[in-house]
């Protein structure tokens, strides 16, 4: 709260306005009645201040919540008219980390999504990523005996981006023969040859972006990774020419950037971004 430690638990929440900044104090026990018998020596756990603003007339109490990023927000009571705003954040990754943990201990255990969803969240905020490929793996092969087992491409998408991001490339490149095999849509299909791309392993990119377009003709994803692959080859001109066909099948909203690709492409400075 503020920047300060407040362990988890029941508390209650006390104020002491003087002029326009605010003593916020929680208190334990959580549930004295007003604030007639609060001992600020003994029941104060932590104690911080803040500065109150203006705010449009309310009769009521309220309480916002407003947004403030993914590991904070900003509580504000409004009264009357005066705002009184404090910021809570949290340990981001040890708190959903906990929670996986606690999760995947239930009902999610037999849900592959669930440890999927788990590995992909680690992969995406690189954090805890040996436990996460240990979540991919569970997704893919199952519990005890291969209960729910389910391997596709999805859960085999994540863990070849996490033995990317593990650095164990060889092994992750084993994986796009297994991935070849599976049901996939183009979208997947997609993912696959971009990492592959970003792993500047052009030429299995372009092997691989053959057969899906075998597999699925005609989706302008997969053209879209044609021309990136083409490019990457060192063929600018047929790259332009491929990527000037998906703009008749891109959808409207990613035409601009498409449109900014092609320029980029034309003038040679195109980059794709490599992975971490």
């Amino acid at each position: 709260v503020e920047g300060k430690a407040l362990p988890a638990g029941r508390y209650g929440f006390h104020i002491i306005p003087t002029d326009n900044r605010y003593r916020l104090l929680f208190v334990q026990p959580a549930d004295q009645w007003g604030s007639y018998y609060l001992d600020l020596e003994q029941d104060v756990v932590l104690e911080v201040t803040v500065q109150g603003t203006e705010t449009e007339f309310s009769e009521k109490l309220d309480y916002e919540f407003d947004y403030a990023a993914e590991d904070a927000l900003v509580i504000a009571l409004e009264w009357a008219d005066r705002r009184v705003p404090f910021r809570v954040s949290v340990d981001l990754e040890e708190t959903v980390m906990a929670s996986f943990r606690s999760e995947l201990r239930g009902l999610n255990t037999y849900r592959w999504q669930a440890w999927n969803d788990a590995a992909r969240w680690c992969l995406n905020h690189d954090t805890h990523l040996e436990e996460a490929l240990t979540f991919a793996n569970r997704s893919i092969e199952g519990g005890y005996n291969g209960f729910a087992a389910n391997k596709n491409a999805n859960n085999m998408g994540t863990k070849m981006e996490l033995l990317v991001a593990l650095e164990r490339t060889e092994e992750a490149l084993t994986l796009v023969n297994e991935f070849a095999y599976l049901e996939y849509s183009p979208y997947d299909a997609a993912q696959l040859i971009e990492t592959l791309l970003r792993m500047q392993q052009v030429e299995k990119a372009a092997e691989f972006t053959q057969r899906a377009m075998k597999k699925h003709p005609n989706e302008w994803v997969l053209e879209l990774r044609l021309g990136q692959t083409q490019y990457l080859q060192g063929n600018a001109r047929r790259a332009v020419k491929t990527m000037q066909g998906v703009l008749d099948i891109v959808p409207l909203g990613f035409r601009s950037r498409l449109e900014e690709v092609i320029a980029q492409m034309e003038a040679g400075d195109y980059r794709l971004p490599a992975l971490n």
